[in-house]
């Protein structure tokens, strides 16, 4: 009896023990999400502020030369594969209706509002996000924030500002080169490919494609591209030291662009359509 009473006791204090366990790392992570969020909302404030302060004109066109042109090759190739797959798929799915004709509203529609900028955000969270991230990131480690702290410069106007500014820049043209070249990719299987006529095709694409369509693409992009650095300038500047710091900064700012890019483009579709 005394070992079965002993044994109970044990068996108590292990089922204590793990529901404190259990609440404790509810609690520890709730606390977490709370301290992400308000440092997240801080640093958004703070970068907001300092885009109506005085620019620094030249780090600006750095950042729209840096974070415009060297994004075209990828965004691209990517536009022109997608509008070449997108053809295709709906060729497939309209054959057997009997509605070929309809690839051009589709090309048109589906480039100009989803693909188009889906893909460009995409492209510019793997390739802008994960650089300023690892740019920020190794200025914190090598301490050259805490130089330019040191002789009272606003961190947010000289490093955050012009990163931000040179996005909004680039965007609009990242998105009309997207846009340009899937319609094209699209066009070029489908009278390649699908013996679908030339000029039909695009005539049909320019009476579907409404400025509407155009101006919904241009403020999706603009959100991602603003979203996307800011996330970059945020987990590069949060950096810690050590020797894994940059590369946990940029595989952070890289899942977090993704996850935002998708689910601004649920919201945005959601509030236009």
């Amino acid at each position: 009896m005394e070992k079965l009473r002993v044994l109970k006791q044990v068996i108590d204090i292990s089922e204590k023990s793990f529901m404190l366990r259990f609440v404790n790392l509810i609690g520890v992570s709730f606390l977490g999400v709370c301290t992400f969020v308000g440092n997240l909302a801080v640093f958004f404030f703070n970068s907001v502020k300092a885009l109506f302060c005085k620019w620094y004109v030249r780090e600006v066109y750095h950042q729209f030369f840096s974070i415009g042109f060297f994004s075209i090759p990828v965004i691209a190739m990517t536009a022109v594969f997608s509008g070449m797959v997108l053809a295709l798929q709906t060729y497939s799915g309209f054959a057997d209706l009997a509605d070929e004709s309809s690839i051009a509203k589709v090309l048109a529609i589906g480039i100009a509002r989803e693909l188009g900028p889906v893909m460009t955000g995409l492209m510019f969270a793997g390739r802008v996000s994960s650089s300023i991230a690892a740019e920020l990131g190794t200025m914190v480690v090598t301490e050259q924030v805490d130089a330019l702290k040191t002789m009272n410069v606003n961190v947010f106007r000289f490093l955050v500002a012009p990163r931000v500014l040179g996005a909004v820049l680039a965007m609009p043209v990242l998105i009309f080169i997207a846009d340009s070249l899937g319609v094209l990719g699209g066009v070029w299987v489908s009278v390649g490919s699908l013996d679908l006529s030339k000029m039909i095709l695009l005539d049909n694409i320019m009476n579907y494609l409404t400025n509407f369509d155009l101006l919904v693409g241009l403020v999706k992009t603009l959100s991602f591209g603003v979203a996307t650095t800011l996330f970059g300038c945020y987990y590069g500047l949060s950096a810690t030291i050590g020797s894994k710091a940059v590369g946990n900064a940029t595989t952070k700012s890289v899942v977090a662009s993704c996850i935002t890019v998708l689910v601004l483009n649920y919201l945005l579709t959601w509030v236009f359509f």
